[in-house]
C-alpha cells in the first residue's frame, strides 16, 4: 500500500539519481596535466520543495551506537591495519608489505555522516601522516577501487557537505582528492591489456597490472563492470577523460562479448577484443 512516506522516498530517490545521471551523461572531458588536482564546486541544486521524512531516533541511535562500539574496538586494537579480527583483538593487512588504510578509508564517510568529530579527526590525521600508496605488493583492483578510491572520493564530497556542521569545511578537503588522484593513476595500470579489460591485481608502487594466476586469462565480469562510478567521478573532478574512457570501454567490451542465451558469463577473457 502506497503511503506518503513511500511516495516521498521514491520522489527523493528519483531526483538524486537524475542529478547524478545528468552529471555523468553530460560530462565533457578536457586535457589536463597528470595528477593536477582541480577543486570543483560539488554542490547540487536540490529542489526547494520540502520533503519531510520522519526520523526514527531509536533506530538511528542504535545504528550509531553499534558503529561506535565496533570502531572503538578497531581504534584500540588495530588502528591503521586493513582488517580487524575482533575475537583475537588483532589487525592484519591485505598485503605482505603494509596496509593502505582499507578499514579507515572505507569507514570514513560513515564517520562523517554520523558527525563523529573526534573519530573523524583521528582518522584524517592517520590518512594525512601515515597513508602511502608506494607499497611494493599486489592489491586487488576491484577491492582497492570500491573501498579505497571510492572512500576517498566520498570523503572529499562529504567534507563540504552543508548538512554536517560539526566537521564541514568551506571548501572540499583537497587531501582526499590528492590521494584519490595518486591512487587512480596507479590503478590505471591494471587496464594495460590488449582488450582494455582490467587485470585483477595491480602493484601500486611499480604501477604494474597483474593477472589472477588462479583464473588464467580470465577476469570476473562483476569486478570489471563495477569500477565505473569511481573512475568516472574521478574523471569529472580532475577534468581528465582518461579515467572515463578506460572504464567505459569495459562496458562496451562486455556488451559485445559472446553470450549464451543472452547472458554474459561470470568470467571473461582478458584478450577478448570488442567487435568492430
Amino acid at each position: 500500500m502506497w503511503t506518503k512516506r513511500k511516495i516521498a522516498k521514491i520522489i527523493l530517490g528519483g531526483i538524486s539519481i537524475g542529478l547524478l545521471a545528468n552529471q555523468f551523461f553530460n560530462y565533457k572531458g578536457t586535457n589536463q596535466e597528470p595528477n593536477k588536482v582541480v577543486v570543483k564546486d560539488l554542490s547540487l541544486e536540490l529542489p526547494t520543495t520540502d520533503i519531510y521524512l520522519e526520523a526514527d531516533p531509536i533506530k538511528r541511535d542504535s545504528v550509531k551506537g553499534a558503529f561506535q562500539h565496533a570502531w572503538s574496538a578497531y581504534e584500540r586494537d588495530a588502528f591503521g591495519f586493513d582488517e580487524y579480527h575482533p575475537i583475537s583483538r588483532t589487525g592484519s593487512n591485505l598485503s605482505r608489505s603494509k596496509g593502505i588504510g582499507y578499514t579507515i578509508i572505507d569507514s570514513l564517510d560513515t564517520i562523517q555522516l554520523m558527525g563523529l568529530t573526534e573519530e573523524y579527526r583521528r582518522a584524517r590525521e592517520w590518512i594525512k601522516s601515515e597513508l602511502t600508496f608506494e607499497v611494493d605488493d599486489k592489491f586487488n583492483t576491484f577491492e582497492t577501487t570500491i573501498r579505497v578510491l571510492g572512500g576517498l572520493l566520498s570523503s572529499y564530497y562529504l567534507s563540504s557537505n552543508p548538512f554536517n556542521q560539526n566537521i564541514v569545511l568551506h571548501e572540499p578537503d583537497a587531501l582526499f582528492l590528492d590521494l584519490a588522484a595518486d591512487l587512480g593513476e596507479r590503478l590505471l595500470s591494471s587496464f594495460s591489456t590488449n582488450s582494455g579489460l582490467p587485470l585483477s591485481y595491480v602493484n601500486l608502487k611499480e604501477r604494474l597490472g597483474i593477472p589472477d594466476k588462479d583464473n588464467g586469462g580470465f577476469i570476473s565480469t562483476a569486478e570489471a563492470a563495477s569500477l565505473q562510478i569511481e573512475f568516472k567521478w574521478l574523471a569529472e573532478l580532475l577534468e581528465d577523460p582518461v579515467y572515463w574512457t578506460k572504464s567505459e570501454r569495459v562496458l562496451q567490451i562486455i556488451k559485445d562479448s559472446p553470450k549464451m542465451d543472452g547472458l554474459t558469463p561470470i568470467f571473461i577473457e582478458y584478450a577478448l577484443q570488442p567487435s568492430s
